[in-house]
């Protein structure tokens, strides 16, 4: 078969490895459609340590199943599917609290780094074990269903932040996943929505998703703004979908006493951090690990059309031109672009 591998820092091969081959308890997948993380894009330069090459990427996506194991119970041939990103055990202690995206032994599709190599998504066939597999209704395309993983990280996210409906909630962030998370407080929480952004374009898309207000950070003085529009109080809650240290600082900067801030991106390991002003304001920094269990919610809001997510496909191209597309990407930083979807079978473009 196929297959999109880096095999160093920002060089891709389009070659051919051996078909895998199912256990018992797993399946194989013919995988239709696999969307471009832009945790691929920052890890294919190095620069998060998440994708030690070599390694197959890919971890947002769906296909068909073309082969099950001899104990699998829930699939047959030509189901068609999607799946979590994270293979976890199902019998550690965070497996059996239903926090399965902490499980002790996960390992994240399309992820190499010091503790395991766990090729992705961006090949012809994939084989996976069977309780991380869901099944997909006619009615969502394949490219649709890649970005139920996406959706479910917001889902996640937003059930971290525990949203009061007297909130003000910060998105820091115009981002795939920062406006799917617009759209999911909208949809599940009465509140006013505030995103902070950079792109223009990406902020008026962010208006017509749902946000209340918009800051351009590089036009205007984010604090000041906030401090503004919240009659000097600040934000109850900021969610940071950007990862970078300067949406970091920008989180503890414009929280209210008491407020709490969840992230669940970082470009980089590290991040520096004003302790004094944490302490002394009470407050609360969570992470938000992909997900548990919120899957099965993307793919219902997807089926019900309650979630938009075409303006998010900026891109189709055949999976050989992903690698040429990785690196322009990374290196020219298009204006507007949120996603391309890869195309094993080599189908047209967008």
């Amino acid at each position: 078969m196929k297959a999109l591998i880096l095999k160093d820092y920002m060089q891709f091969e389009y070659i051919d490895i051996e078909k895998p081959v199912p256990g018992p308890k797993e399946v194989l997948i013919q995988i239709k459609a696999a969307a471009v993380c832009g945790s691929d894009i920052a890890g294919a330069g190095g620069t998060t340590g998440r994708r030690v090459p070599p390694i197959i990427m890919g971890h947002e996506a769906s296909g068909i199943i073309e082969r099950t194991g001899s104990k699998v119970t829930r699939f047959t041939k030509g189901d068609r599917v999607t799946f979590d990103s994270t293979i976890y055990c199902g019998e550690c202690e965070f497996c059996q609290n239903g926090k399965v995206n902490l499980c002790n032994h996960r390992r994240v599709l399309g992820v190499s780094c010091s503790e395991y190599r766990q090729h992705g998504a961006f090949c012809q066939y994939i084989v996976l074990p069977e309780h991380i597999v869901y099944k997909i209704p006619a009615s969502i395309t394949f490219d649709q269903a890649s970005l139920a993983e996406p959706i479910s990280v917001a889902l996640h996210a937003i059930k971290q932040m525990k949203i009061d409906r007297k909130d003000t909630v910060a998105v820091l962030g115009t981002g795939s996943i920062a406006l799917f998370s617009v759209q999911l407080l909208k949809l599940l929480h009465p509140v006013q929505i505030i995103v902070i952004g950079r792109n223009e374009k990406k902020m008026e898309i962010a208006k017509e998703l749902g946000a209340d207000r918009v800051i351009n950070s590089n036009k205007q003085v984010v604090v000041s703004a906030i401090r503004k529009i919240t009659s000097g109080r600040g934000v109850n809650k900021v969610l940071d979908a950007a990862g970078a240290q300067s949406t970091f600082s920008q989180a503890i900067e414009i929280l209210r006493k008491g407020g709490v801030f969840v992230t669940l991106a970082n470009l980089k390991p590290s991040f520096s951090l004003n302790a004094a002003k944490l302490i002394t304001r009470e407050l609360t920094i969570k992470g938000s690990c992909a997900f548990s269990g919120e899957l099965a919610e993307a793919i219902e809001l997807l089926a019900n059309d309650r979630i938009r997510v075409d303006y998010a496909i900026s891109r189709m191209l055949p999976l050989s031109e992903g690698g040429e597309f990785i690196e322009r990407v990374r290196r020219e930083k298009p204006e507007g672009f949120f996603k391309c979807i890869l195309h094993p079978d080599e189908t047209g473009t967008l």
